[in-house]
């Protein structure tokens, strides 16, 4: 009789914790699913989700897969060697869950996160500025990174694609002038061949 009720007793127990699992799993928040990286603005998400630590001195995406929540906070902190662990920029995230796969869930602005940690105090190291981003999803996801940025950026850095397109602009800026020049020289000399043609008439040559 008494290991009867020491075993019902053990069994109610159970059932309690069970019954009280799902509770406490929404009490606690998500778990820590999902993956979250950073790239600059223009290249792709993969291969896998790689996290690039060292980023060039232009805008930044913040890349998103399976996560839990749709939406969020994060923050990005300078980190030492060049920071003094100071909030430097923060934003919010957004997350399809519907559409699932990976996802840019925010771009974070170079020009103002330099800014911000330069009015911090930050000072670029020997890799440019040092960064920790918080990303908000229960518990919190961290990643550090590099930006190669020596100074603020006074405008928002152009693409590859732009400075190819800038660059095949001034390639024909270039030759269109070169052949205005060629075209004005030759002129100018066909006008002195005439003139000189007249000239020679005058005297009495015929060649």
């Amino acid at each position: 009789m008494f290991k009867l009720r020491i075993t019902g007793l053990a069994t109610a127990a159970l059932v309690a914790l069970c019954a009280g699992g799902p509770a406490l799993a929404a009490s606690g928040g998500d778990s820590n699913a999902g993956d979250v990286w950073l790239d600059n603005v223009g290249q792709p998400a993969g291969p896998g989700h790689e996290m690039d630590p060292h980023l060039a001195c232009q805008d930044i995406n913040l890349w998103g897969d399976k996560l839990a929540d749709s939406s969020g906070t994060f923050t990005i902190n300078g980190w030492p060697p060049s920071g003094g662990k100071e909030v430097d920029y923060s934003g919010t995230w957004s997350y399809d869950s519907s559409q699932g796969g990976d996802q840019v869930v925010a771009t974070i602005s170079v020009a103002t996160l330099i800014g911000n940690a330069s009015a911090n105090g930050d000072k670029a190291a020997h890799n440019g500025y040092h960064f920790k981003l918080d990303f908000g999803q229960d518990p919190q996801k961290h990643k550090v990174f590099w930006v190669d940025c020596t100074s603020v950026p006074t405008s928002a850095p152009t693409t590859s694609n732009e400075r190819h397109s800038t660059r095949a602009t001034h390639h024909r800026r270039a030759t269109h002038r070169t052949r205005a020049t060629h075209h004005r020289r030759a002129r100018h000399h066909r006008r002195r061949h005439r003139i000189s043609r007249r000239a020679r008439k005058s005297r009495g040559f015929t060649g």
